[in-house]
Order: C-alpha cells, then sequence, then structure tokens
C-alpha cells in the first residue's frame, strides 16, 4: 500500500480532520472544499497567536470577569459542530472520492465506522473538558469575586462572648491596663473596604487568612482568622515580605472609624476572636462604617486593625478555609518542604469532626500532601503559636516554589470546583490580571519572611504596647530593606504560566 492510497482513506482523512479541520479534504484532493472548512480553524490560530504575541498583557487581563468563562464556553459549543463537522465530512467526502476512482476501500466498513465513533468520541471528550472548565471557572470567580462573600461558608450567628483575658501586667500609671495602652494611630489612609486604589503607594499589602471552621469552641458559630499573615510586594521589582500575625495579640488597635467604645480604642481580646465581635457580637459599633453584611463587617474590621498594627493600609485579604488548602496542596500533586524540626503533637484537632489525634512529621526532606501539609502548617498544641507562624511561611514558599500551571492543566475544573466556596477575595476583580502577572514576580528568593511576637516586638506576653506598637510598624516599614529584587518566576517557582 502506498502512501498516496493511504492518504485517500475516509479512516485516514476523517483523522487527518480531526487534527485539523480541513486537512482530510485536502489528503483527497478536494482543495477548494480543504480551504473553506480551515478557514475558521486558521483564523482561530492566527487570533491566538497574534494575541500571544502582541497583546499578551490584554489576553491575560480577559480573565478578570467570568464572562470571559461564558464566552469560552459559547466558542467552545460553536466548535465542538464545526469539528465533528470537519470530520464527518472528511470521512463521506473521502468515499465518494473513492467511490469515483473505482476502487474498493481497502478498510471494511465497519472499521471506518469504529475509527470515526473513536475520533467523535475523542472530540467529545476535549470539547467537554473545555466546557467543564468553563462552568467551573464561572462558579469560581463567582463566589471568589463575590462583593458580598455570598456562598463563602460564614456559621451562623454566635451570641456568646468569651470573657476578657486576666492581664497581670504593670500599669505606668497604676490605673488598669487597657486605659494604660494608648495609641497613636498616626495618619494612615482611612480603611473603607475598597480596594481600587490598591497600587497608589507602589506596593500591595495582601492579609492572606486560613480560617478555621468546624466543630469545637467557637469555630462552628463564625469564622476563626485561625493564621493571618501579611503580604507586602513591592510592584516595580517583585521584592517581597511576610509578616505573621500572632491570633493571640491582645490589644490590637481599631481603625478611627470605629467608635472609641474601648479606652484604649483597641480590642481588649484576642484578634481571634474580632471577626465575630464585630460580626455577631458588637456589630452596632462597626456597621456604620462596615455596612450590614455580616461576613464583610467581620472580615473589614480585620483588615481595617491590622492596617493600624502594621502601619500600612490593607488593600485586601484572600481567605481560604482548610478544605480549600488541602485541595491547593493536592492540585499541585504535594509540596516538597525540608522540616527543620520534628513535629510531634498528640493533640491535633481532626478536620471538621470533634477529637483529637497524633501527628509525626520527621525533621527532614517530605514530601507533602495537602492533609499533611495542613497538619504541618495547623499544629500547635506541640510547640506555640509562633513556630506555627513560621512553618506556615515554609508551607506558602513551597507552594510558590512548586506552582507549575502547564502540570496543572488537567486538574483546573477540579480546583475550580473545590475552591468555588472555599476561597474568598475583596481584591477587585478587574484587576485579576495585574494580581497575576505581580505574583510571578514573587518567589523564595526574594521574599523576606518575618513573625510578629513578642520575641521580635518586645511586648509582653502577646499584649500590645506603645512601644511594642512602634517596633511592629517599623519592622513593617523596613521589611523590604534587604530584599533582593529577584527573577520573574520567583529564582524557582516556574513562573505562573507555561
Amino acid at each position: 500500500m502506498d502512501f498516496k492510497s493511504l492518504l485517500h482513506k475516509p479512516a485516514t482523512a476523517a483523522a487527518l480532520s480531526f487534527l485539523l479541520p480541513g486537512l482530510g479534504q485536502a489528503a483527497v484532493g478536494d482543495r477548494r472544499r480543504a480551504a473553506v472548512i480551515a478557514l475558521p480553524a486558521l483564523s482561530l490560530a492566527a487570533v491566538a497567536l497574534a494575541a500571544y504575541l502582541f497583546a499578551r498583557k490584554d489576553a491575560t487581563n480577559a480573565l478578570e470577569t467570568g464572562r470571559w468563562f461564558l464566552s469560552l464556553l459559547i466558542v467552545d459549543v460553536l466548535a465542538l459542530v464545526y469539528h465533528l463537522w470537519a470530520i464527518l465530512d472528511a470521512y463521506f467526502g473521502a468515499q465518494t472520492a473513492v467511490s469515483r476512482r473505482g476502487r474498493a476501500a481497502r478498510v471494511a466498513p465497519k472499521a471506518g465506522i469504529a475509527m470515526v465513533l473513536v475520533l467523535v468520541v475523542a472530540s467529545l471528550g476535549i470539547h467537554g473538558y473545555i466546557a467543564n472548565v468553563s462552568v467551573a471557572g464561572q462558579n469560581f470567580f463567582a463566589s471568589v469575586f463575590n462583593p458580598n462573600g455570598a456562598g463563602f461558608v460564614q456559621g451562623t450567628p454566635n451570641t456568646t462572648e468569651p470573657p476578657l483575658p486576666s492581664l497581670q501586667l504593670p500599669s505606668p500609671s497604676g490605673s488598669s491596663v487597657l486605659e494604660s495602652f494608648g495609641y497613636s494611630l498616626g495618619n494612615l489612609p482611612a480603611f473603607t473596604g475598597s480596594s481600587a486604589d490598591w497600587a497608589a503607594d507602589g506596593k500591595a499589602n495582601i492579609l492572606l487568612v486560613g480560617v478555621d471552621q468546624g466543630p469545637g469552641g467557637g469555630r462552628s458559630s463564625g469564622l476563626r482568622t485561625d493564621s493571618m499573615i501579611l503580604l507586602q510586594v513591592d510592584i516595580a521589582t517583585g521584592r517581597a515580605a511576610m509578616f505573621g500575625i500572632p491570633r493571640n495579640i491582645i490589644n490590637i488597635p481599631l481603625p478611627p472609624s470605629i467608635p472609641d467604645y474601648n479606652k484604649c480604642h483597641c480590642y481588649p481580646n484576642l484578634v481571634d476572636y474580632l471577626w465575630t465581635e464585630a460580626a455577631d457580637w458588637h456589630p452596632q459599633y462597626y456597621t456604620a462604617a462596615y455596612g450590614t453584611n455580616r461576613f464583610l463587617r467581620g472580615m473589614y474590621a480585620v483588615e481595617g486593625a491590622v492596617s493600624e498594627l502594621a502601619g500600612v493600609k490593607v488593600d485586601g485579604s484572600v481567605v481560604i478555609d482548610l478544605p480549600g488548602f488541602i485541595a491547593v496542596v493536592d492540585a499541585l500533586g504535594g509540596i516538597d518542604i525540608t522540616v527543620p524540626t520534628e513535629l510531634y503533637d498528640t493533640k491535633y484537632p481532626i478536620l471538621e469532626h470533634p477529637g483529637t489525634m497524633t501527628i509525626d512529621i520527621k525533621a527532614g526532606f517530605q514530601h507533602m500532601d495537602g492533609t499533611v501539609a495542613l497538619e504541618y502548617a495547623r499544629s500547635r498544641e506541640s510547640t506555640d503559636d509562633y513556630d506555627r507562624m513560621k512553618r506556615q511561611q515554609l508551607v506558602l514558599k513551597a507552594i510558590r516554589n512548586q506552582v507549575h500551571p502547564c502540570a496543572l492543566l488537567p486538574k483546573i475544573p477540579d480546583l475550580l470546583t473545590a475552591l468555588g466556596g472555599a476561597l474568598w477575595t475583596d481584591l477587585p476583580q478587574n484587576d485579576a490580571g495585574k494580581f497575576a502577572a505581580l505574583a510571578e514576580k514573587v518567589g523564595s528568593t526574594n521574599t523576606a519572611s518575618f513573625t510578629l511576637a513578642p520575641a521580635t516586638t518586645g511586648a509582653q506576653y502577646d499584649v500590645l504596647d506603645g512601644p511594642s506598637l512602634a517596633k511592629i510598624r517599623s519592622i513593617v516599614a523596613h521589611g523590604l530593606d534587604n530584599v533582593p529584587a529577584g527573577i520573574p518566576g520567583g529564582g524557582g517557582g516556574g513562573g505562573l504560566s507555561c
């Protein structure tokens, strides 16, 4: 059998048009029809190539709205019909050409039909995958960028306020502890919950929040900010710093927009409770500044307090719950971490169930799936909150180093589905492309790590006073001073594009 005869086979023509519409028609000699059928595919390819070469940034920015995914779904359905038409037209066109030449097809009709069915199923699979990505993407954007936080698990209102901690600390004036901690709040921009001007100062200040929900303690009655890291990125160079904020900070200063319902103008309990304080316990003090939406009121109170703590305007938050964290790590195929010290915890809380379990993560190189990575980042019984903050930052760096988008492509639908409702941000959706480009500059080689713990700030335990607050603001103000610019992709992260 010569090569020309092989090209004229109907099954071969169908397979060629599966690869590129019109190619099968050309193989059997119908060049005019081939040109007509190939024109849409070639035009789309030309547009895609031109967008990649000359408008890559605009193409990236097109992802900033869920409507892009709706357009992709419509195009995908049309492309499926077009693709199937090209395959079937090539098959039957080749059969007609063979009949005209008076030759018997060397492939039995059943075998040829079987081949066509395989190609049709393959086309349905490819376009079905794209459709799945489109639907998952629409749902993801609708949930993650929902302006009211709707869809994010919020829990039920909690009306039981815990007692204030018993503080036995010296007071310079001899008055109560709360009266002695007066803060000079400075001239920070008023925190309003709007992130539209996030790039105005040349830095992006993003609060990364891991929330704990489920049975046990106050978790079943609201959001508990189990971990908070302030990420500061220099927009021009990609230099970054992470500042771990202890969950047990007491007397975190409140924004000027909040009424002075405590003499220190601070929250006199653990910052871990501040979301519920604003959302449920004392909403009357926060509603005028942050509105009536319970979820947003709590989040904006936390953002505003961290702004005052750090001396910078928090531009927005990225909030993820524990199942969402596991989904991210598993989608990456796990993460590699060199564990500096063995972590042994006999009281690790079981996720979404009451009770505890024992975990033992040995020192040295470890490949962790999402569950183990969460255990490593979340455990605190065997060490303390300050060690935990260091481990959390180590995990974040490992995640960044192992972001390989090409390898993630097959998992995108599952990842988008898992994160819908488990991830939320109030960063502006219109700037999603800009944040993606900024993230590409940040990696392990150009990111510094700090923990705002008493050993660093000079605070007595976790109770803030004027000097320790000034120390924290100084640390944040100079956090980028000795950080190298690094390279795009973070020097090991591989970038955020294929």
